[in-house]
């Protein structure tokens, strides 16, 4: 019989996919929100690069407080992420196949937040430190959101072509209808059945 439905090794090779896309882009956001080289700077003021965190010198890097909201963004994103590699890979491994939109859900949510945690260190570095050239912490806080993004349209697409079954629900009784048994008293004899005489209470002297 020919149906719609994706062949098992191409559902698991999605799954695969979105696991291993989710994976990657966590570990890129982790190094990218733990090192200092987002930019190179062009020295003015002293500064020779800056990251997410510090703004360094040749001799010593000093805390700065900029970008508040991408760094509660990529911190939040990052948490997210972790938590959902965990469900992803669980999934995977207890061969869950029923929670494909819900985890294309979650991992929007992230793809969102990355996105906007970088879109607002990007302007603040390449517009307040007047950057030189970028380095790799910038280049792998973009990557880690675009996988992040890829990821959530790829498990969409898998819960189209292999949508989720519903959970079956409990039967319930059809309105109006009692379909429980009547009382042992309400039940009708058979046919042919003569009951017996009550107990007569004359007494024959």
């Amino acid at each position: 019989m020919i149906t719609n439905q994706p062949s098992t090794t191409l559902s698991l090779k999605l799954r695969v996919a979105v696991a291993v896309m989710l994976l990657v882009s966590t570990l890129f956001l982790l190094i990218a929100i733990s090192t200092n080289h987002w930019i190179n700077a062009n020295g003015r003021g002293d500064i020779e690069f800056a990251g997410l965190w510090n703004i360094c010198n040749r001799f010593i890097c000093e805390a700065h407080s900029g970008m508040i909201y991408a760094k509660v963004l990529l911190v939040c994103s990052f948490i997210f992420g972790f938590f959902g590699c965990a469900v992803v890979v669980l999934g995977l491994w207890l061969n869950v196949t029923n929670m494909k939109r819900a985890v294309g859900k979650m991992i929007i949510v992230i793809a969102i937040l990355e996105l906007a945690g970088m879109i607002s260190a990007t302007v603040f570095l390449l517009i307040v430190i007047f950057f030189k050239s970028v380095a790799y912490g910038l280049v792998l806080g973009w990557i880690a959101a675009v996988l992040s993004f890829v990821a959530s349209c790829l498990s969409y697409y898998h819960s189209r072509i292999e949508p989720d079954e519903d959970l079956p629900t409990p039967l319930t009784k059809p309105e109006g209808e009692n379909i429980d048994p009547p009382p042992p008293y309400m039940v009708d004899p058979l046919p042919g059945y003569v009951s017996e005489p009550p107990p007569s209470s004359i007494i024959v002297s």
